[in-house]
């Protein structure tokens, strides 16, 4: 649930989009409105260009108790499109023009602490998939929408890699991480 806490009509930029029925499409609210939607919908917000944008975002459910369709051959499989995405040096450089150079700098970092963490990254790719009931953070999923030029494809690995890095360093740390400078969920 997202509630818009200020209306459209009071920033520039920072529309929220959504992708359905085959098209990016922008959803226009006042203050107060509540859009409902599956995590699973591909959504985000355009750029801010003047003014503040409030929202409320709820998420309602229990992800832990969600089922996996992942086998170890998908695990694997992920891990593999990752590593591949993040050895190529044209999705690198398209990320740091989508992305600005700062959020593409720390998609590295992120990428550099799973890989130095205990667990296996198929495993890692599974556990954020399942939890936020996103499989278009799948790299599998990412790799075809780069294959496409989709820039939605680095904000996708973005996104993907910040939730990844986040989880285990919650584990790492005894779950403390997150108060200050906490990374939301999608």
């Amino acid at each position: 649930v997202n509630v818009a806490l200020v209306g459209d009509e009071t920033f520039e930029g920072g529309r929220l989009l959504a992708c359905y029925d085959g098209a990016v499409r922008e959803v226009e609210r006042a203050e107060g409105e509540a859009t409902v939607h599956a995590s699973t919908l591909l959504h985000g917000v355009s750029a801010m260009r003047t003014g503040v944008r409030y929202s409320l975002i709820m998420f309602f459910g229990n992800p832990e108790d969600k089922a996996s369709d992942f086998t170890e051959e998908s695990r694997e499989a992920e891990a593999v499109a990752l590593r591949s995405l993040m050895a190529k040096d044209a999705f690198l450089s398209r990320c740091a023009e989508v992305l600005g150079p700062g959020k593409a700098c720390d998609m590295q970092d992120f990428y550099a602490r799973l890989l130095a963490g205990q667990e296996a990254l198929g495993a890692e790719v599974e556990r954020v998939v399942v939890m936020y009931a996103a499989p278009h953070l799948r790299p599998t999923h990412i790799a075809f929408r780069d294959a496409l030029c989709q820039d939605s494809s680095c904000w996708s690995a973005y996104n993907l890699l910040k939730y990844a890095a986040h989880r285990q360093l919650r584990r790492d740390d005894g779950g403390r991480a997150g108060n200050a400078g906490e990374v939301p969920p999608p």
